[in-house]
């Protein structure tokens, strides 16, 4: 990709969605890449969940639980209004 091409891209206000779950491949990393993520500016995150991650057919190490879920948009909440975001 040219620099022209990336400031092309940032003048059409483009969005960005992160996937920390792909990104670590770890369950326990992905709430600080999340975290830091929308610390960043992140419009979206991609988080892969499932009711028993050990029993998922796909990607079961990096999967969080529905508790672990709902706990990490709890912490990403006071994160995302500090910098003038919401979930």
């Amino acid at each position: 990709t040219k620099m022209s091409e990336l400031y092309a891209e940032q003048d059409r206000n483009s969005k960005e969605a992160d996937d920390p779950s792909h990104a670590s491949g770890i369950y326990w990393l992905v709430k600080p890449l999340a975290l830091a993520a929308v610390a960043a500016g992140a419009d979206g995150l991609i988080i892969e969940t499932h009711i028993n991650p050990r029993e998922s057919s796909c990607d079961p190490e990096q999967t969080l639980t529905i508790e672990s879920f709902t706990s990490l948009m709890d912490e990403l909440l006071p994160v995302a209004k500090a910098v003038g975001r919401t979930i």
